[in-house]
């Protein structure tokens, strides 16, 4: 009962703290991509005090109604966070305060993924919304620990798979910033316009 009271109060002052900062804050800008082929897009990812890393989309069958999306991170953690009940048995898929993310079963493995993603780019975590009382709910369905990290060392913006055109406007209108959703199908039949040679060395 009060490891679930604790957790319900952290949250709630973690909410309240993320609100204060956001009146303050400017929007950020989206990811800069930095290789493009035929089947992979590849875009920077910039956190403070850390060398850039680097997240992928794939092309392939399945996919082609996904879209990609670039997230303000702190609007992304907010509207997880809000999303997320206070169960008595966290869940894998439930958003933890920013202290918390660090010490996840699996953050080690997201870790040495994004110290070596110039080598090899971390796949795009998919992200889903939905509307629930007028209320609009933000969850993640692959890659959690991903952007467990993500928000844990601060990165201003990341770009997320999203399902459907609708769902790709409905997250970009509440927490994306850069550019709008682009669909996987005009993501890839676009001519590989970015100079990627620099970056395809054991990912490609």
């Amino acid at each position: 009962m009060l490891t679930w009271i604790g957790r319900a109060l952290t949250r709630a002052f973690e909410l309240k703290r993320l609100d204060r900062e956001a009146r303050d804050r400017v929007r950020v800008q989206g990811c800069e991509m930095v290789g493009h082929t035929d089947h992979r897009a590849v875009w920077r990812i910039r956190a403070p005090g850390l060398p850039d890393s680097f997240m992928t989309a794939i092309s392939g069958n399945g996919n082609r109604d996904k879209h990609v999306v670039h997230v303000d991170t702190e609007l992304f953690y907010r509207a997880w966070l809000a999303t997320t009940p206070t169960h008595w048995t966290p869940r894998e898929e439930d958003c933890v305060v920013r202290a918390e993310m660090r010490k996840a079963r699996l953050y080690p493995v997201a870790n040495s993924r994004f110290v070596h993603s110039s080598r090899k780019p971390v796949p795009l975590a998919e992200a889903i919304v939905w509307v629930e009382r007028g209320a609009l709910r933000v969850g993640v369905v692959s890659g959690i620990t991903s952007v467990f990290w993500l928000i844990a060392n601060r990165a201003q913006s990341f770009p997320v798979e999203v399902q459907g055109y609708d769902s790709a406007t409905r997250l970009y209108e509440s927490v994306g910033c850069g550019p709008a959703p682009l669909s996987f199908k005009n993501l890839f039949e676009f001519e590989a316009g970015v100079d990627d040679r620099q970056y395809r060395s054991g990912w490609r």
